[in-house]
């Protein structure tokens, strides 16, 4: 199976990639940038030469890298179409996607990528088959519900780049939608960061790649518009031979090409470790209440047990009996009202830490007071902080009852997405490999619960295994059924701990040397079956433990 990474969503972009290009460009005093082609210095024998207008920083979709390199998501695709076609390519660089269409009018070069072509550039330009279909997304801040539909929050006000098609379109399709605009990615997500603008709508490639060059921990995916723009390449139209040729390519080009380019620029991967001692100092209070809530509740149920048989045994003291279990369950009512509590006072300090955060980040970038790596430092502190007391009492909820699924319709995919992009801040050195047929999975279903499930599978995963040893995440959807497999290449489950693998606090005979109480698959059940669904566990021959989930679709007439 493929690895599948998303198709992140781009509205205006530019989809170019040469093979071998060597090239070396002076710029222009007036224009600040070159319109002199240098050829390719190790062009090959009988190879026509294509040009190539190319923008110079427009990731991670094309730019020009310090060395020079033309790199990107439509570089790749380019340079793949190019070898096939058995094509040398020059580079032209151009300033943006205006002064690229005024070049290839001007036929200072012959090709150029394109996303949602304008009427101005039809005159001049033809367009190839698709190669993508970009989706376009919404990025909110973490703590905002799931979108499933774009006009349902016209009333909050949004960002958008200035003087684009999607600023257009947006415009076209929704006249009252409220729309700031603004120069570049990089200042709308600092604006919604800071809680200035309700979200920013762009590429989820673009706002993906930004949120982390810019170590954003506050914004998340939250949700999809019914959108989708084309990448394809404009070509001259005075070349319909090219044009030709060029369908001709990408008519060959198979799924599994397309997705190691996608999975090269947008797939995750953990590089650097997770450092829990440099978190202990903020976490040890709350470590330190959550053991006490658990030793507390585990003795609850345990007399409460006692305090059941007694009563089946002496009648006659029945009044005192339910007076004592009407006692100890206050006690459970008040140990969660206190890990809420516990929860919304920490929530308030966070923030004001957060907001005063985004502020010193935008004042440093204004007068370069280097302090780029302590500002990284406290923000994945925060970040840190926060998943785990939220993380903390939605499991407490879990475990008590007091969290029942509410279902709604939601793209599993993305759900997906923002686990991994969560757990990239926890767990940098460890390595998720997806493997996914689709792009977009609907689904109906609590994304609270589904996101506590990952996370919990995940985690387990890499509890038990070696940190250089990938996790695998396997999703396939069908017309009945979703199928989710987490495998790792860890220690394994014994046989004669299969069959109580899902009790509450169990724990395998071999894993006595790791943390753990035994409620992490406990709890993974609870939300499958809140879901109507199965789940099961296999240690392949091979090694390591494959953890299975079969989750039923309902059709659109349920």
């Amino acid at each position: 199976m493929a690895a599948k990474v998303f198709a992140w969503q781009n509205y205006w972009q530019v989809f170019a990639c040469p093979i071998l290009f060597i090239f070396s460009l002076s710029v222009n005093a007036e224009s600040h940038v070159s319109d002199q082609v240098h050829d390719v210095q190790r062009e090959r024998q009988g190879f026509e030469v294509i040009r190539l207008c190319a923008q110079l920083d427009f990731m991670p979709y094309e730019s020009i890298d310090e060395q020079g390199q033309y790199i990107g998501i439509i570089a790749d695709f380019i340079r793949l179409l190019a070898e096939k076609m058995h094509k040398q390519l020059v580079l032209v660089k151009t300033l943006d996607t205006q002064q690229a269409q005024e070049f290839l009018k001007q036929q200072r070069c012959d090709i150029m990528s394109v996303i949602a072509q304008n009427k101005e550039a039809e005159g001049f330009l033809n367009v190839t088959e698709p190669l993508l279909q970009q989706p376009i997304g919404l990025a909110a801040l973490a703590d905002s519900e799931f979108i499933g539909d774009i006009s349902q929050a016209l009333e909050h006000r949004f960002a958008v780049v200035q003087e684009t098609v999607l600023y257009e379109t947006l415009r076209s399709q929704y006249p009252s939608i409220k729309i700031t605009p603004v120069e570049n990615a990089k200042i709308g997500l600092a604006m919604v960061a800071s809680g200035k603008l309700f979200a920013y709508i762009d590429s989820v490639a673009i706002i993906a790649y930004q949120v982390q060059k810019q170590s954003i921990l506050n914004i998340k995916i939250a949700g999809e518009l019914a959108l989708k723009f084309p990448i394809a390449i404009a070509i001259r139209k005075d070349n319909p031979l090219l044009l030709g040729e060029f369908n001709g390519a990408i008519a060959e080009l198979r799924e599994q090409e397309k997705l190691f380019i996608l999975n090269k620029w947008l797939s995750i991967n953990y590089q650097r470790g997770f450092n829990y001692g440099y978190l202990s100092q903020y976490l040890a209070p709350i470590f330190v209440m959550l053991l006490a809530f658990l030793v507390h509740y585990v003795f609850l149920l345990r007399n409460n047990k006692k305090l059941q048989t007694s009563n089946n045994k002496l009648m006659s003291e029945n009044e005192c009996i339910n007076s004592v279990l009407e006692q100890e369950q206050q006690a459970v009512n008040q140990s969660i009202q206190f890990a809420e509590m516990i929860s919304h006072e920490y929530r308030t300090p966070v923030s004001i830490i957060s907001t005063n955060l985004d502020i010193l980040a935008l004042k440093n970038q204004q007068k370069a007071f280097a302090i780029d790596s302590q500002l990284t430092k406290m923000r994945d502190s925060v970040a840190k902080l926060i998943a785990l007391v939220e993380t903390a009492l939605s499991r407490e909820k879990l475990l008590t009852g007091k969290l029942v699924a509410h279902k709604i319709r939601v793209d599993f995919y993305l759900i997906v997405q923002q686990v991994l992009f969560e757990l990239k801040k926890s767990y940098p050195r460890r390595q998720v490999v997806l493997h996914c047929e689709q792009i977009k999975l609907p689904f109906f279903g609590d994304p609270e619960l589904l996101i506590l499930l990952l996370t919990n599978l995940l985690e387990n995963a890499f509890k038990y295994s070696a940190s250089d040893k990938v996790v695998a995440l396997s999703l396939v959807l069908s017309a009945k059924q979703l199928t989710i497999e987490v495998a790792d290449q860890g220690i394994g489950i014994m046989h004669t701990d299969m069959e109580h693998i899902f009790d509450k606090y169990h724990r395998a005979s071999n894993a006595v040397n790791t943390s753990g109480i035994g409620l992490g698959l406990f709890m993974a059940k609870l939300v499958v079956v809140q879901h109507g669904g199965e789940i099961s566990v296999v240690c392949p021959v091979e090694g390591g433990t494959m953890v299975r989930i079969l989750f039923p679709v309902p059709s659109d007439n349920d």
